[in-house]
């Protein structure tokens, strides 16, 4: 009995290895065809996972990436890399739980309608959002005035997050940018490495 190697001979070399079959421990109801079988030792065996690919009869080592696909395979991890380092200095500005962000947008649209309205306390109710800010602010009978802070206040923190947003969304893209513009997987590196750093300091 013997232990094999099945691979596509009619691929390029080297074919990986895309089965392997020990007839030592199992019987096989059908083996594949012979001539996509390559016969192995012991020693061999014992050593497949190191050398997963089959090459003038015999089993080799996966063949060295070329320039071009080292570049492709640091640019995908580069993208990845800068797009959850600016999610994570997203997070260092906003709240990230179901819902959250629906609820910045509607008070930051409340209080933009309460403020062009000339912040209307006697219609407070038809402004939730203010509303709800004032009392979490000031307590339960918030005055005219200190409603109009709570607006004023939210539509400065919406002003404030989308200065941060900005800031980290040109950072985002001009690290991508300079990654896809890399001619090696050095340069891409280095790319990511520069937009990494310039979105961790903000």
């Amino acid at each position: 009995m013997s232990k094999f190697a099945q691979f596509d001979p009619t691929a390029t070399a080297p074919q990986p290895v895309i089965g392997w079959y020990n007839t030592d421990l199992l019987t096989y109801p059908n083996l594949p065809a012979t001539a996509n079988l390559l016969e192995l030792t012991q020693a061999q065996w014992d050593g497949r996972f190191a050398t997963p690919f089959v090459q003038a009869g015999a089993l080799v080592a996966a063949p060295a990436l070329t320039a071009t696909q080292l570049l492709t395979t640091a640019q995908q991890s580069a993208f990845a890399t800068i797009d959850a380092q600016a999610g994570a200095t997203r997070l260092k500005y906003i709240t990230d739980v179901a819902g959250q962000s629906e609820t910045y947008l509607s008070k930051a649209t409340d209080a933009a309608a309460y403020k062009a309205a000339s912040y209307p306390s006697a219609s407070i109710a038809s402004y939730l959002m203010v509303q709800a800010e004032g009392k979490a602010l000031y307590g339960a009978t918030p005055t005219a005035a200190q409603y109009q802070a709570a607006a004023d206040g939210i539509i400065a923190a919406q002003m404030q997050w989308i200065a941060i947003a900005a800031a980290i969304e040109q950072q985002r893209r001009a690290g991508k940018i300079a990654v896809a513009a890399a001619a090696t997987a050095v340069a891409a590196q280095a790319a990511q490495a520069a937009a990494i750093t310039a979105l961790q300091a903000l």
